[in-house]
């Protein structure tokens, strides 16, 4: 139960509090900024308050026989309240010699992380948007003791999260040998990818490449010239391509059926990676994508019109057979370089 000295001192620091803004604020904006700094500092004491309690009901619940308390540990938090210290029990298992903080576990928030699951939200949405320190900046205004730095920690802390949940998802397909199940039924799935070179910090290499698959069932009309991709499922990552595969498979067996699937389309910019979704998804095809196909043809048949409109019509008629064709009579009147070109 909360002790009732931790309500009678949130009221009365909120009393003492108010009092003096009200005699200090010399405008509208003073009056309005004491109030929230105000609040988020009651805010902050109550949160660590009741995390407080809920350690102290854990310890009274917990298995006496098998854990046993080997003292207090107190941890640092950055929250949408400002900055707080609170201590919690660490527990020891009799049996294994295991450590760890039953609270941290009952509120699914790993013992070394800073950042409130809600805070590191907010601060993720936001850094997606603008720079750390325009993130940060603009945050600092609603909640206390927020720099770029600890946006950046915020961002890392979720990317290793999501990191290791994806690499879980590999392993149980491609180590552990189990089927991934999903329920969503289609006939046809698309696959585009591309990749991103980037500068390393504090690595072998200098550069890497972003890896960008996006799989999804086709194209919905949202208005007149407007299109949006259907069940979207997006993977992303700097790994090896048989890695990046092997996650984009578990992730894509995990949410449809892949058995029901008829045909897989995999698309790419001309790269070799791609194509190694081949060996990966049952009765997939390979295909340029149209801004790349689109740049090859024109590199291609600059020079002449009227085949380039005869082959690019007979790709998106899909007549196969019409395009090669088309290209094979190209083949026999270009020389040189336009010939080499064709092939």
């Amino acid at each position: 139960m909360l002790d009732i000295r931790h309500i009678v001192g949130a009221i009365l620091l909120f009393a003492n509090g108010l009092i003096k803004i009200i005699k200090e604020s010399k405008d509208f904006y003073e009056l309005e900024e004491g109030i929230h700094e105000l609040t988020q500092r009651i805010s902050n004491q109550i949160f660590a308050w009741a995390l407080e309690e809920i350690d102290t009901r854990l310890m009274k619940e917990r298995d006496r026989n098998i854990w046993e308390v080997v003292g207090f540990r107190a941890k640092q938090v950055v929250s949408t309240f400002g900055e707080f210290i609170y201590r919690r029990r660490l527990y020891r298992n009799k049996q294994t010699g295991e450590t760890k903080f039953l609270l941290d576990e009952l509120l699914g928030w790993p013992s070394r992380s800073q950042i409130t699951p809600r805070l590191r939200e907010i601060a993720v949405k936001l850094s997606t948007e603008m720079p750390f320190r325009r993130a940060a900046e603009i945050l600092s205004y609603l909640f206390p003791g927020i720099s770029p730095m600890t946006i950046w920690k915020a961002v890392q802390e979720l990317g290793e999260i999501l990191k290791q949940d994806s690499e879980e998802r590999r392993k149980e397909v491609f180590e552990y040998g189990e089927v991934p199940k999903g329920e969503k039924v289609t006939k046809r799935l698309y696959i585009e990818s591309d990749g991103v070179i980037i500068r390393l910090q504090r690595a072998d290499k200098k550069r890497g490449e972003i890896k960008h698959l996006i799989a999804y069932e086709g194209k919905e009309k949202i208005d007149k010239e407007r299109y949006r991709l259907k069940n979207k499922l997006v993977v992303s990552g700097l790994g090896n391509s048989e890695e990046i595969w092997e996650e984009t498979y578990a992730k894509v067996g995990c949410k449809w059926d892949i058995e029901g699937v008829e045909k897989v389309y995999i698309g790419g910019d001309g790269a070799e990676w791609p194509k190694e979704g081949l060996e990966y998804f049952p009765a997939a095809e390979y295909r340029l994508d149209p801004y790349h196909l689109n740049r090859q043809l024109t590199e291609a048949l600059w020079y002449d019109e009227e085949t380039y409109d005869k082959v690019r019509e007979a790709i998106y008629q899909g007549d196969l057979q019409k395009t090669e064709g088309t290209l094979r009579e190209a083949i026999k009147r270009a020389k040189g370089e336009r010939k080499k070109k064709l092939y």
